[in-house]
């Protein structure tokens, strides 16, 4: 009897949770997202200073947006792909996987660390300065070569989707040991200091306790985020720093430098804002932060364009920016992300930088207006997989990835980031025990979450 009531209280949690907040909110993250970030300051760009790569990132965040309602209203992935949606689904225990997943982290991490030339939140406790942690970020992963290069394939994997699912899943299932695996985590994503990472960690859960109606906990874990991004921040910018005028916030240079021809020529250190990229006149931390989350998107979006049009003389790399489609057609991958961060800043010396963007200007390059119609498709569909699906904590972890695909590309998303398990989990694993007695020979015991 007591295995019975336990088994209930176990799968109750992860059952699909058919709230305003999951039918509506969602669903209505990107589309909000792109009005902020880049329709509303596209247009406030181009009727002050009538700038025509503004009006192409006005031009497509909104046929995008559109494209994207219309999808999700018509349904028309449903039609269209029924015969996936619908597929037969097989339960896992969902809290093994967890511990098998945190483990492999915890792992990953520990030989990450050791192997590190230097760790940048440990630079920054010693008093080191900002370009000293800058580059320790920088050696940290990204600089690995040969094998370890597959190292920064699985931390983003990790980090972008395995790891905040296994979180959820411990705190649905209250496990004893949930905040002691969160605050690893947490810790861990503070490792390199950057400075977003801890949404990762939070924001699922945010949401998750937000369906539950534990408004207490959702405060709290906001309150949390904001902090751990401050913190983060704070240390990132050399707030440790011996000598206080290396912590300082941006330092403007002229305008046109660190862009176009004048980019090979310098190597800005991690505090230096070029003027056209700094929306304010001031330089403190405040400003820094406002800039950094308001208005760099929308420039990024913008300087991806004209490298477009001044370096690839208006013409679209047809996925070869695109590792698995490069292969294919047997070309080098170009790697845009690198090529426009040194176009818009200059290169670091680890030539390890990469100026990420919106889905949308990322498909745009790629394959034209046909990309952002394919990619804007690509995502309502693992949308609709994760809400109908009966594990509800995909719905909350589907949350962050969406914020993400504001500032990074779909293929990186789904690749990197780890959404192709998203889409695997939802298509053909179920959270729910069969629950007939007659079925329980299909799953022994031992495979309970």
């Amino acid at each position: 009897m007591f295995a019975n009531e336990k088994l209930l209280a176990l799968r109750k949690p992860l059952l699909v949770d058919k709230s305003l907040a999951t039918r509506l909110f969602l669903p209505s993250v990107l589309p909000l997202g792109i009005t902020a970030f880049y329709t509303v300051p596209a247009l406030i760009s181009f009727l002050i200073g009538s700038d025509p790569k503004a009006s192409v990132v006005l031009l497509l965040s909104l046929a995008c947006t559109v494209l994207y309602l219309f999808f999700w209203v018509s349904r028309i992935d449903v039609l269209m792909f029924d015969f996936i949606y619908s597929c037969r689904k097989k339960y896992l225990g969902l809290r093994k996987l967890a511990w098998w997943v945190f483990s492999s982290y915890f792992v990953l991490m520990a030989y990450v660390s050791y192997t590190a030339p230097s760790i940048p939140l440990f630079d920054s406790v010693k008093g080191m300065d900002i370009q000293t942690i800058a580059d320790g970020r920088e050696t940290f992963l990204r600089a690995r070569v040969g094998v370890e290069v597959v190292l920064s394939y699985l931390y983003s994997m990790f980090r972008s989707f395995l790891m905040p699912f296994a979180v959820c899943i411990l705190y649905q299932t209250e496990s004893r040991l949930r905040h002691a695996v969160l605050l690893t985590f947490l810790l861990s994503l503070m490792l390199t200091l950057e400075k977003s990472l801890s949404v990762l960690a939070l924001l699922p859960l945010f949401y998750l306790f937000t369906q539950k109606r534990n408004y207490r906990m959702a405060a709290i874990l906001l309150l949390v985020t904001v902090t751990a991004i401050a913190t983060t921040s704070f240390l990132a910018r050399g707030g440790l720093a011996d000598y206080p005028h290396t912590a300082g916030a941006a330092v403007q240079v002229g305008a046109g430098e660190g862009s176009g021809k004048n980019a090979k020529d310098l190597r800005q250190s991690a505090h230096t804002v070029p003027a056209k990229y700094n929306m304010f006149s001031g330089n403190s931390q405040v400003e820094y932060v406002l800039n950094r989350v308001f208005y760099i998107p929308y420039i990024t979006a913008h300087e991806w364009l004209r490298y477009q049009h001044e370096v690839m003389n208006g013409e679209f790399t047809l996925g070869r920016s695109i590792s698995i489609i490069a292969a294919v057609l047997g070309e080098k991958k170009i790697s845009l992300e690198k090529e426009v961060f040194g176009f818009q800043w200059g290169q670091n010396e680890t030539s390890t930088g990469s100026a990420n963007t919106a889905y949308f200007i990322d498909a745009y390059l790629n394959f034209g207006f046909a990309g952002c119609l394919l990619y804007t498709l690509v995502i309502v569909c693992i949308l609709r997989l994760a809400i109908m699906s009966d594990i509800a904590i995909l719905q909350a972890c589907v949350f962050v990835p969406l914020i993400f695909l504001l500032f990074n590309s779909l293929t990186a998303m789904i690749f990197s980031g780890g959404l192709f398990v998203l889409v695997f989990l939802a298509l053909f694993i179920s959270g729910v025990h069969p629950p007939s007695a007659s079925q329980s020979h299909k799953c022994p015991a031992s495979c309970i979450g």
